[in-house]
């Protein structure tokens, strides 16, 4: 038989080597040098979360013989065949990178998962990112879950605190009773245990028991009772459907307590105005009130609110309303918070007082502190520009036209700059400073104490009601006393 040497073979024999003589690195036999790759594996559990959830549990190990990058995990459910390379979901996980047999697990949950059977996949690599010794070993399932429904069924929760009454003598027992399962509940009571030293047993009644109406789920329900705080230290307890009326999902959570009552332990806020001074700006007449209010008490107080009383020739009483009020925020035993108030006053002078929790709403430790003052408060004249508009009339000319007459007055003791004054023919309600006029027109310089007239000619009006303003110096140009008073109107207008 004739024998053909391929080409190949013949230059190996020509440089003395040989199909069978093995690779560099290996002159002494067995297998030629691979390529060192990683060599990433995937395994795959499957769980459920109710309501309406699956969780897919991969674990990634690198069994190769070098450290390989970070790699994506694509999880995929209920699909006809295996996922192929290339094929990407929209739910993934980030592989860190993992050295020679280091592993990784992770999780991911997919969410609005109707209820049934699910077979659930991943794939390690999908895109072919990282090149790896064996790329047929990425794909890990099927793994089958079953998501059923939640047992429908109610579970009543009640929680208990404590709230003195009076002047403390009694305290109120309050309890919240609410449905926290998937199903309405049937009527049941909650029994009220008032002193007792431990976790009372099932078979014990309480002391007191009120009747709850049956609750749909996720609605809640108030029962108080109100019992003597004697002296000394008492536990209470309350326990919802302690009977058993009601079957359901979670019997281990209907009680409630304890909560510790007793004359001893009566702590209540003591709200406090602690400073009260003002100061009183020369050129502008404004007054600036401030403040200080704190809580003595041994408690936390409930947010509250201090009113401002000006001019009060007695101390103004509970019930009263002032002439400025602020909020008060919650404060801790201790806490105090400034608050600062103004406003322009004309000359003379004050009898100023501040309340907090003028209306008694705070039930406190002492109630005969909440009043701060009085302070004498005294306002001068200054020298200053004050514009006003007195009065806005309407005409008719002899030839039909509409006029409108502004008188405009300085009040004030200084003459005014050049001013400008804004007709508003017919508005609703006040416009703002932004508010675009009908007209306008310049006033000239105004000494202390006199007053100009100023007309618009706005033409024949239609017949109508009419609710028309005058405002001098809209933009604040001119420095004054009192800014607030430059606004005039409505003046009501009839043309037939």
């Amino acid at each position: 038989m004739r024998r053909v040497l391929l080409p190949w073979l013949v230059l190996l024999v020509a440089c003395g080597r040989t199909p069978l003589h093995h690779g560099v690195g290996d002159p002494d036999g067995g297998q030629p040098d691979l390529p060192r790759l990683p060599d990433l594996t995937l395994s795959l559990k499957g769980d459920t979360k109710s309501p309406a959830a699956v969780i897919y549990i991969a674990t990634v190990c690198n069994n190769g013989p070098i450290s390989s990058p970070a790699a994506t995990v694509d999880f995929y459910r209920d699909l006809a065949s295996p996922p192929v390379p290339g094929q990407r979901s929209t739910l993934q996980r980030l592989v860190p990178s993992l050295g020679p047999s280091a592993c990784s697990k992770l999780e991911r949950l997919e969410d609005h998962v109707y209820i049934g059977v699910h077979e659930l996949w991943a794939q390690v690599d999908a895109g072919g990112e990282v090149p790896e010794a064996d790329e047929s070993n990425n794909v890990a399932g099927p793994v089958r879950v079953n998501l059923v429904p939640i047992k429908q069924q109610p579970d009543l929760v009640a929680s208990l605190t404590i709230n003195p009454v009076g002047a403390g003598a009694e305290v109120e027992l309050a309890a919240s009773i609410c449905n926290k399962g998937t199903y309405p509940s049937g009527a049941s009571t909650i029994d009220f245990y008032t002193d007792y030293p431990s976790a009372p047993p099932a078979s014990k009644p309480g002391d007191l028991t009120e009747p709850i109406p049956p609750l749909v789920d996720g609605a809640c329900t108030n029962r108080s009772v109100v019992i003597p705080s004697p002296v000394g230290v008492h536990r209470a307890w309350a326990v919802v459907d302690r009977a058993g009326m009601v079957t359901e999902s979670n019997e281990l959570n209907n009680l409630a307590g304890p909560v510790e009552y007793g004359s001893a332990l009566v702590k209540k806020p003591d709200l406090v105005v602690t400073k009260l001074f003002s100061y009183v700006t020369p050129s502008t007449s404004y007054v600036f009130y401030y403040l200080t209010a704190c809580n003595h008490g041994q408690t936390y107080s409930s947010p509250s609110q201090v009113d401002l009383y000006i001019n009060s020739p007695a101390p103004p009483g509970v019930g009263s309303s002032g002439d400025m009020s602020k909020s008060v925020i919650t404060l801790a035993p201790g806490a105090c918070i400034s608050e600062m108030l103004s406003t322009q006053l004309p000359q003379g002078t004050y009898n100023s007082w501040a309340m907090i929790d003028p209306q008694d709403t705070e039930q406190e430790s002492d109630e005969g502190n909440n009043l701060a003052g009085p302070i004498s408060v005294t306002v001068t004249a200054t020298a200053g520009v004050d514009l006003v508009v007195t009065n806005l009339t309407l005409s008719q000319t002899a030839s039909g036209d509409h006029q409108f007459t502004a008188t405009v007055c300085n009040k004030g003791t200084a003459a005014s700059s050049t001013s400008v004054l804004d007709l508003y023919v017919n508005l609703p309600l006040p416009p703002d400073s932004w508010t675009l006029s009908n007209a306008s027109k310049t006033v000239g310089q105004l000494t202390g104490g006199t007053c100009t007239s100023v007309s618009f000619t706005v033409g024949p009006l239609a017949p109508g009601s009419y609710s028309s303003w005058a405002w001098i110096d809209r933009k604040d140009f001119v420095p004054e006393l009192d800014e607030n008073n430059n606004l005039s109107g409505p003046f009501q207008f009839l043309v037939n």
